[in-house]
């Protein structure tokens, strides 16, 4: 398979809780791509598999081995590097990789002009979130969850909202 295909396989087995199906695909199906691909892409994929089993270390390990072969990769690896921080409470570190991430979206040029609007307004919406919960403003999190759920172009808008859920249960 193409690099896309194997990691848009990946992320929907995953999407769908399909973890012991996606560790199987990614050992039959990575050592099948192109040679120059197959640790990135391995490292990339078991870095989207242990993000969804919440093993926030690992993710970290497996995204040092990612090399960028194109920009959507980076863009991959940014937008992990981003969802693992949060998980595990990073915040700094979050805020530094969203710095970087949108540094990295107003530079380049080999991604369209869409998906670097979209990945930069989801940027927005996790970094609004973030001030949000540490204010305790309920009012804040309720508007962008308002927002959020009618965006459907949104990449990662379900990720998002299912922490305004985690947030909004653990505030009752």
């Amino acid at each position: 398979p193409s690099k896309i295909l194997f990691i848009q396989i990946l992320r929907n087995a995953l999407s769908i809780n399909k973890t012991d199906w996606a560790l199987n695909y990614i050992g039959e199906y990575a050592p099948r791509l192109k040679s120059a691909y197959q640790k990135p892409m391995r490292a990339l994929a078991l870095a989207y598999l242990y993000l969804k089993l919440k093993e926030y270390p690992k993710v970290l390990e497996n995204l040092k081995d990612v090399k960028f072969i194109d920009a959507r990769d980076k863009m991959y690896v940014k937008s992990l590097y981003i969802r693992t921080y949060y998980e595990m409470g990073e915040t700094e570190l979050l805020f530094y990789q969203v710095d970087s991430a949108k540094h990295f979206m107003s530079s380049s040029n080999s991604l369209t002009e869409n998906t670097r609007k979209n990945f930069v307004r989801f940027l927005n919406y996790l970094v609004n979130l973030v001030h949000a919960t540490e204010k305790s403003d309920k009012n804040e999190i309720e508007m962008i969850k308002h927002k959020l759920e009618n965006d459907p172009e949104l990449p990662f808008g379900e990720w998002l909202l299912i922490k305004i859920s985690e947030i909004t249960k653990g505030a009752k």
